[in-house]
Order: C-alpha cells, then sequence, then structure tokens
C-alpha cells in the first residue's frame, strides 16, 4: 500500500480512537455532553502539542528531541520526519553552495592573478603589443605601445590603428592581414623603424606587434660597412700579390726547381680563390648597399646567347655538354648585370658539381603563372636537408669538396638577393648522384613579349 494511504488510515484509526474513547468516557458517566467535551478538550491538546511540537522541529531542524516524537499523530509524526529532510537537504545544500562559492573565490582570485601577471608580462616587453577588434579599433595597449607607436590618452581608445599610423602602404597592409611582417617607421620618430606583424584571432579580433628594428639595422649597416671596406682594402693588395706570382710563374725556370714552382702555383690557386670571395663580397655589398633597382629592358634572346657561350667556355675544361632551351621572343625589365650574375653563379655551380662529361641545360620558358629560368644538370645532387640551407652565406654541403672545387659559398646567396631585388622566388630540387634543378621564377608583369613569334631552340 501507498506510503501516505498508510499513514491516513492511521490518523484516522487514531481519530477513532479519541472518539471511542470520549464516548465511553460520556457512557459511564451518562453525560453524552461531557464525553463531547472530553473528545474536544482532548483534541485541542493534542492539536496545540502537535503545533507545540513542529514549531519546535522548524526551529531547532535536525537538533529537536525525541520526546516530541510521542505527542504527535500518524501525521505529525510524518510532517515532522519530512520538515527533518527537507532541513537536513537544505543544510547540504547549504554547504555544497558554500563550498562552490568559495571554489569560485579561489578561481577568481586565481583568474584576476593570472590576468595580472598577463598584464605585467605585456607591460614588461620591449615590443608594442595593441589589441584591436574587428574595425582595427584600439582595445588594449602596453607602456611599449606608448614609447613606439603613440598610444598614450583614453582618447586614443577606439581610434582606428590606421589613423594612428598615417601611412598609405600601412593602410593597404591592413586591408589584407597576412603573416609577413611589414616595415614601417615610428609616428613618434622618423628615426626609429618599426617591423610589424598581425595575426588574428578566432573571434575576428587582431593583436598587433611592433618590434624597434631600428638597432638591428643599425648592425646590419655596420656589418655591410665593414664586408664592403674589407672587401676593398683586400681587392688592391691581392691583385699585386697575385700579379707578382704570375710574373715568378712565367719568368722562373722550373727546370731548377720543380718544388718552389709548385708553391708558386699553390699560391696562385689560394690568391685566386681569394680574388674570387673578394668579388663576391662586394657584390653581394652593392646588392646590400644599393636599395635602388636598376630597370632596363633586356633582350633575353641576346641575353640567352652570351650567357651559353660563357657557359660553354666554363665547361669546356671538363668537356661538359651544354643545351639551350628558351622561349624566344621576350624581353625582360631588370638589370642585366644582376640578372648575368645570376645565371653565371648558377652555372658556376652546374659545372663545378658535375663530373666530366656531363650535361647542364639551361632553361627559359614563360607562362601565365609566370617566367621560368632554370639551370639543370646530372651532377653529383645534393641531399634534401641541405637544401633549405643553401642561399646562406658560406654554407657549404661538403667544406672540403668545395673547397677543392674553388667554391666560395656565395654564390647562391648572390643569387638569392638578386631575386630578391627583382621580386622572384629560387626553388631547388636535387637527389643524390641524378644532379639538380635551380628554378628561378619571375612575375609575368616583368616579362614583355616582342614582335617575334615563340619558338623552341636546343
Amino acid at each position: 500500500m501507498n506510503e501516505k494511504l498508510t499513514i491516513w488510515a492511521k490518523e484516522f484509526l487514531f481519530l477513532a480512537l479519541i472518539v471511542t474513547v470520549s464516548g465511553v468516557v460520556g457512557y459511564l458517566y451518562e453525560s453524552p455532553l461531557l464525553g463531547v467535551v472530553s473528545g474536544a478538550v482532548l483534541l485541542l491538546a493534542l492539536h496545540f502539542a502537535q503545533v507545540f511540537a513542529l514549531s519546535r522541529t522548524l526551529s531547532q531542524a535536525a537538533t529537536a528531541g525525541s520526546k516530541s516524537h510521542l505527542v504527535l499523530s500518524p501525521i505529525g509524526r510524518f510532517l515532522q520526519k519530512e520538515i527533518r529532510n527537507l532541513f537536513a537537504l537544505q543544510t547540504d545544500q547549504a554547504a555544497s553552495v558554500a563550498r562552490y562559492k568559495k571554489r569560485g573565490r579561489k578561481r577568481q582570485r586565481a583568474l584576476s592573478d593570472a590576468i595580472s601577471d598577463f598584464r605585467n608580462f605585456i607591460e614588461a616587453l620591449p615590443d608594442a603589443v595593441v589589441m584591436l577588434d574587428q574595425e582595427h579599433r584600439v582595445v588594449f595597449w602596453n607602456q611599449a605601445a606608448t614609447h613606439l607607436l603613440g598610444i598614450s590618452s583614453a582618447l586614443d581608445r577606439k581610434r582606428s590603428i590606421e589613423s594612428l599610423i598615417n601611412d598609405s602602404d600601412f593602410t593597404k597592409f591592413m586591408k589584407d592581414v597576412s603573416d609577413q611582417p611589414f616595415e614601417v617607421f615610428s609616428p613618434t620618430s622618423s628615426k626609429h623603424l618599426l617591423s610589424v606583424r598581425v595575426v588574428s584571432t578566432n573571434d575576428q579580433r587582431y593583436l598587433l606587434q611592433a618590434q624597434d628594428m631600428t638597432r638591428v639595422r643599425q648592425l646590419e649597416d655596420v656589418r655591410r660597412d665593414f664586408v664592403a671596406n674589407a672587401s676593398h682594402e683586400l681587392r688592391t693588395p691581392l691583385t699585386v700579390v697575385h700579379g707578382y706570382l704570375e710574373t715568378l710563374m712565367d719568368h722562373y725556370p722550373q727546370e731548377e726547381s720543380s718544388e718552389l714552382m709548385r708553391i708558386f702555383r699553390q699560391m696562385h690557386l689560394q690568391t685566386d680563390r681569394i680574388k674570387r670571395i673578394v668579388e663576391d663580397m662586394l657584390m653581394l655589398s652593392r646588392l646590400d648597399r644599393d636599395p635602388e633597382k636598376s630597370n632596363e629592358m633586356i633582350d633575353m634572346d641576346e641575353f640567352f646567347q652570351a650567357g651559353y657561350e660563357e657557359a660553354v667556355t666554363l665547361a669546356s675544361e671538363k668537356k661538359h655538354e651544354v643545351l639551350l632551351d628558351c622561349d624566344e621572343g621576350y624581353s625582360f625589365m631588370g638589370s642585366v648585370e644582376e640578372l648575368s650574375s645570376l645565371l653565371t653563379n648558377l652555372v658556376s655551380n652546374a659545372v663545378r658539381y658535375t663530373p666530366e662529361k656531363g650535361t647542364i641545360t639551361i632553361g627559359w620558358a614563360v607562362s601565365q603563372e609566370g617566367a621560368y629560368l632554370s639551370v639543370k644538370d646530372n651532377g653529383i645532387g645534393i641531399e634534401g636537408q641541405h637544401i633549405s640551407r643553401l642561399t646562406e652565406r658560406f654554407y657549404r654541403v661538403d667544406v672540403a669538396r668545395s673547397r677543392e672545387l674553388g667554391g666560395t659559398g656565395l654564390g647562391l646567396a648572390i643569387v638569392k638577393h638578386v631575386l630578391s631585388r627583382m621580386d622572384g622566388e629560387l626553388s631547388i630540387s636535387s637527389r643524390p648522384g641524378l644532379g639538380s634543378a635551380f628554378v628561378c621564377r619571375f612575375p609575368t608583369s616583368s616579362v614583355s613579349q616582342n614582335a617575334t613569334e615563340n619558338k623552341q631552340v636546343s
């Protein structure tokens, strides 16, 4: 049977018992009125006792005494039990709420400390850090941003970063945000050069970082000046020593002392190598120091014919076969001296690292994607882990072999600098023992077609 029905049945029996007792009292005293009055008094007393007991239960909750249980009817006992259960549940909930509040306060303090530490770290950064909203308006900045970008007052909050850095190129850069850094002079001082990088977040907000590159550029200028001055100072004495050695080798009687002649040849070989290094260093220094691009219209048919003849001369000692595979009828806008240096370095590398009677192919192809100048060989090849570092200055895959073959370690660095000045890209593919392919890609805007039709020559 249901618990509530059982309780109501017990309550009904309890009331019936009281009525029966009242009827028995009236019957014994032969007074029905006395029975009714005694029953009413008994019910009233029981009612006050139950109210008193329940009020104590409400006030004392689970700590109410067990004696009050004796004066309660079944319904009263049930209500007392429910009250105690409710108070116990409320106590547990209050304890849980207190625990959650305590945890919340701890988390709030931890979060507040983390935010405070983050702000301290951001403030300690030497680079300017600015948070931007979706409209590129300033939301947050650190102290370095005040120094480098001039963001200092409450008036600058919600101002667009383009209005703070008033530069047309920077405005174009912010319209198409990329991961590439952008260099711009500081709005607070034209002597400070900033490298700006902008990254976007998932909620379409932006984080701008500006690094002061002034000291770095000054050090680079000092390095370039040192290399240029040292190369110029070395060129004259090297030329003198090299010339005297050639004179001694031409006039010294070889039959008298072959050992001395061997020494002269070694000295001549090393001075010749140093001269090539100096010339390459001067070329790199000139490319670094000269920001102006020399734009002239180069007839590529004549250019590659001259480059082919030079390549044949370089390859004659090792009896290489030189092939020319070029699209005819195109002109190129650039520096003929720099482009010649690029082709010469690629061809000389191919000649140097290709065994005798190898094949070297000079290519030129134009398509909708761009213009491609390539030099391919079937030489010793390059292992994959070295390819990414080949354009570093003085980097050699095999130092001993490179010195033996007369390499300076600067040829591909020159190629990289020339391509950067012509908005070009270098891609290298190679497999050990199968040869290498160096492909230079130029933008189509640098190429124009002549009146002659394209055709393949080999």
